[in-house]
Formats: C-alpha cells, structure tokens, sequence
C-alpha cells in the first residue's frame, strides 16, 4: 500500500527518501528556493541539479543527488555556476560542487507514482 504525500501515492519502497523529502522540504522553506532559487537559474542550474535523485535507490545513491537531498542540516550561503557555499549548524564552510548527473537521474517528483 501507498503512502500520500502532497495528495499522491508513493510506493513503500521509497519511504526513506519520503522522510529525506520532508526534511528537504524544510530546508527549502528556510531559505533555499525563496533565497537563492533566482540565481541558481540564472547560474545555469536545472532542476536535477537541485532535487535530483536514482530511479532505483533514490536514498543510496549519492552520484544522482542534488543539493536538496544532500544539504543535511546545512544552509545554503551562496550561488555560482559551479556549486554551492554552504554553512553547518557550527558554523563550518563547505562547498556544494556541480557536476554531471547520470543520465538515469530523475527529478524527486518523478518518484510519485
């Protein structure tokens, strides 16, 4: 049986990266799309780049997650072409870098069925 999430029904096998979506969700509302969703555009991101995920093993494989998935309690602090600055909850800069997805990477809400 399905689980609903935003009036659609995932299947169980993707039920650990629901909890990954919602927590990615809040991080979203703290200041990732409304903040910087503008100069990520213009910076050339697509939206694999941003909430992209594996068909298969969504919550495994590391090489097809975007930013959403990987930010980790993380806050986002700047935008470029190349990736991402990012800030932890202590206050450690890390750095978010783009790169080629594989071709086989779906955007999060392709996982809905």
């Amino acid at each position: 049986m399905g689980r609903r999430l935003c009036g659609d029904v995932v299947d169980a096998g993707s039920r650990r990266v629901l909890a990954g979506t919602v927590a990615a969700d809040r991080r979203c509302r703290r200041g990732l799309i409304d903040k910087w969703a503008a100069k990520a555009i213009a910076c050339g991101w697509s939206d694999l780049d941003v909430f992209g995920c594996d068909t298969a093993a969504p919550d495994k494989r590391f090489d097809c997650m975007g930013l959403v998935l990987l930010l980790d309690r993380c806050e986002v602090s700047g935008v470029d072409e190349a990736g991402a600055d990012l800030m932890t909850e202590t206050g450690t800069a890390l750095r978010y870098r783009r790169r080629p997805l594989p071709g086989h990477t779906i955007s999060l809400w392709q996982l809905v069925k």
